[in-house]
C-alpha cells in the first residue's frame, strides 16, 4: 500500500506544527505522498487560515515540494467549508467538508465539543437530535452545491463526541434515512469518501469514520474511499492507518482513490 496521506492541519490553521515540521517528520516516516490540507478561511471561525495567510501558505508549501522534489512527492491542498468564500481552483486538491449548520443568524458548530454540540441541539432544534442530524446531512448531501471537491471530508462528523456524549441512537430509523440520503446525492459525483482518523488522534472516538454501516452502504453502491488521518500534529501523520485499512478492506473496499494533484484520482491497492 502506498504511503500517504492527504489531510493535516499545520500553524497557518489549528494544527501545533509548521508546515516544514510535518514534511520533516512525514519524510522521516518514510511517507512516499504528503497532502497539506489546511482549513480555508470562515470569517466566523478564528481558528482557520485568514485571507492574508494563503499566499504565505501556498509559498511555504510550494517550496517544499520543490525541497523534497524526487524523494517524497508534496501536494498544496485546502479543506474548504461549504461556507467559506475561497477560491480552491488554485489549489491541487481540495477537501469538502461541513462543520457547521446554519441556522437563522447563527453558525452551529458541530465539532466544537460535546457541551457546544448539546447546547445547538436544544436552542436551534427544540432538543431534537434527529432534526439536527437531518439538517447536516442536507448540507452533506448538497456538498457540491459549494465546493468543487476532490475528497469528501468525515461524512458523519456530527458523530465524533457519540462515544462521549451520545445524543442520539444511530440505529434509529430517521438517523438512517438521513445519512443514506446524502450518500446516494454524493456517490454520483465519483469522488473518494475519507475514512477518517482524526477522532481517535484527538481521543474522542475508538474508531474511525464514516461508521461500518455507512462504509458498507457506500461500497453496495458503487462509492469510494480514502484513508486519511486530520492530522493536527507531526506524530499523528497516518495516524492507526493499519486499523482504517482493515475496517476497509471487512466493509468491502480493495482500493482507495488518491489525489494526483492535477484535478484527477487515481485508483490504488490497499492489499
Amino acid at each position: 500500500m502506498i504511503a500517504c496521506d492527504f489531510h493535516l492541519h499545520t500553524t497557518f490553521g489549528d494544527g501545533k506544527n509548521s508546515p516544514e515540521e510535518m514534511a520533516a517528520q512525514a519524510f522521516s516516516d518514510g511517507i512516499e505522498i504528503l497532502g497539506f490540507s489546511e482549513h480555508s478561511y470562515l470569517p466566523f471561525e478564528e481558528e482557520t487560515m485568514k485571507p492574508h495567510e494563503e499566499g504565505e501558505y501556498r509559498r511555504r508549501v510550494l517550496a517544499l515540494k520543490d525541497a523534497y522534489r524526487g524523494r517524497m512527492k508534496i501536494l498544496c491542498g485546502v479543506e474548504k467549508d461549504i461556507y467559506s468564500p475561497i477560491d480552491e481552483s488554485v489549489y491541487d486538491y481540495t477537501i469538502g467538508s461541513v462543520h457547521y449548520i446554519r441556522c437563522d443568524n447563527a453558525y452551529a458548530s458541530v465539532d466544537l465539543s460535546p457541551e457546544a454540540t448539546a447546547e445547538n441541539v436544544l436552542s436551534f432544534f427544540c432538543g431534537d437530535p434527529y432534526a439536527y442530524a437531518k439538517a447536516y446531512f442536507e448540507l452533506v448531501a448538497g456538498l457540491f452545491d459549494h465546493v468543487r471537491a476532490d475528497i469528501i471530508g468525515h461524512m458523519d462528523l456530527l458523530t465524533k463526541f457519540h462515544e462521549k456524549q451520545s445524543l442520539l441512537d444511530t440505529e434509529d430509523r430517521r438517523y438512517e434515512m438521513a445519512w443514506k440520503e446524502a450518500v446516494a446525492a454524493l456517490i454520483p459525483h465519483e469522488k473518494p469518501f475519507e475514512i477518517n482518523s482524526g477522532a481517535i488522534s484527538r481521543g474522542w472516538r475508538s474508531t474511525p469514520y464514516p461508521s461500518a454501516d455507512i462504509l458498507k452502504f457506500i461500497r453496495q453502491n458503487g462509492g469510494r474511499i480514502l484513508l486519511t488521518s486530520d492530522s493536527h500534529a507531526r506524530d499523528t501523520l497516518r495516524y492507526r492507518f493499519d486499523e482504517s485499512r482493515e475496517l476497509a478492506l471487512a466493509c468491502g473496499f480493495t482500493t482507495q482513490w488518491i489525489p494526483t494533484g492535477d484535478g484527477g484520482l487515481t485508483e490504488v491497492s490497499l492489499l
